[in-house]
């Protein structure tokens, strides 16, 4: 009995298969990986290019606005000029800037001691002075000449000034009760600088202290107040001091006054040379000059315009 044939199969045609296929397999692969590869290359090219653009475009906006910043960045002493003051167009013809001054507030020695009664005075000491400190304003121990009558009229002599319509309404002035020129003054509204009033007000202060200087009738004409009723004097006198009264209060200066110990002096002498921020008050002094008004000639009265508004008393 013949058994069954079986053919026996080489291995080798199969392994061929085999390895052929696997071939055929990774080429296929890599030819789908290249295609892949081709397809996600031009997105992450983009990426970066946006991403290096944003960087870029970032750089260059913050150097600009750095630059521009620079170039238009508020200024700060007119911000705080104008926060800290009441509405004034003369603002925006000032320096705004602040500077620092040291006040001279010294006393002679001799004066403290003069005070406390514990010095004899001699010719030496009046010949040396008491105020420890001479200006323009105070001349030797503060008595008046007329030099210093000059100095004070320069400030204390309030000189008018004329303010357009649109100045006047910038500061919300009341535009049809307030007094005007005339054309031939100017036209515009009547005004002058609170600074002006203060220092007029120092002045008269400083005059009433010596008063028997200023009647002498060689020297009246700078303080023609005088001439005034006793009663109309005292007012002006007290409207003064209210008024300086009211600044001082309403600047509330907090700078703090050092106190030193002094040899034969037995109380703590304050130091009253202290350090301040100043406007720059060279600036408003060529805003008064720039623009005052020239007086009426023959010492008239400036003339009321047709159609003013006439009040029944004063403010």
């Amino acid at each position: 009995m013949v058994g069954p044939k079986y053919s026996v199969l080489s291995a080798e045609p199969e392994k061929a298969e085999r390895i052929s296929s696997e071939e055929d397999s990774n080429q296929s692969d890599g030819l789908l990986g290249d295609v892949a590869y081709q397809k996600t290359r031009p997105r992450r090219v983009y990426y970066a290019v946006v991403i290096v653009g944003a960087i870029c475009a970032l750089l260059f906006s913050s150097v600009g606005a750095f630059v521009v910043g620079m170039r238009w960045r508020p200024n700060l002493n007119q911000q705080c000029l104008e926060h800290t003051s009441y509405s004034s167009s003369v603002m925006k013809e000032m320096n705004p800037g602040l500077h620092l001054v040291k006040f001279n507030g010294t006393f002679s020695i001799s004066l403290v001691l003069r005070i406390l009664g514990l010095l004899v005075i001699t010719d030496l000491h009046r010949q040396l002075g008491t105020l420890g400190h001479k200006s323009e304003f105070s001349g030797d121990n503060g008595d008046p000449n007329p030099s210093v009558d000059e100095a004070w009229n320069k400030w204390a002599f309030v000189k008018y000034a004329s303010f357009s319509d649109e100045e006047f309404a910038s500061m919300g002035m009341d535009m049809e009760g307030s007094a005007k020129f005339t054309p031939e003054y100017g036209g515009g509204y009547i005004g002058f600088l609170e600074v002006s009033h203060h220092m007029h007000c120092l002045n008269v202060l400083r005059q009433a202290l010596h008063r028997d200087y200023y009647e002498k009738p060689e020297n009246i004409h700078w303080a023609a107040w005088l001439k005034d009723r006793k009663f109309t004097i005292k007012l002006h006198i007290n409207h003064c001091v209210e008024m300086l009264r009211q600044n001082t209060l309403c600047n509330a200066d907090v700078g703090v006054i050092s106190h030193h110990w002094v040899k034969d002096i037995p109380d703590p002498f304050a130091n009253f040379n202290t350090v301040h921020k100043c406007r720059d008050i060279g600036t408003v002094e060529k805003w008064i000059a720039d623009r005052v008004v020239k007086d009426p000639q023959n010492g008239k009265p400036y003339p009321v315009p047709d159609g003013s508004k006439i009040w029944a008393k004063p403010p």
